[in-house]
């Protein structure tokens, strides 16, 4: 499971972002995932685990994306959580 927040200025819908857009790169990342040897998928992985907390920054930098926070479930009491502080740097809790 995968929870992601977004910030930012409402445009003149009332929106932050179309949802749709965000429910598509979601979509192109996540699918990228699924049903595939994690070692395999990303260059970094090649140095390091496909662990929770190294799989979520990959959500956090998707392209045009306002994405501030994003809580990502290994299993439902296991789960890595990485917020964007204003200065951009970033922060598990």
């Amino acid at each position: 499971m995968l929870f992601v927040s977004i910030a930012g200025e409402l445009d003149r819908y009332g929106m932050v972002q179309n949802l749709s857009k965000v429910k598509q790169v979601i979509r192109e990342i996540t699918s990228q995932l699924n049903f595939c040897y994690l070692n395999d998928i990303w260059q970094e992985f090649q140095q390091t685990l496909p662990t929770t907390e190294n799989i979520a920054p990959n959500y956090l930098a998707a392209p045009h994306l306002p994405l501030v926070r994003v809580q990502l479930f290994e299993h439902p009491e296991l789960w890595a959580v990485l917020s964007r502080k204003r200065n951009g740097s970033l922060s598990y809790y």
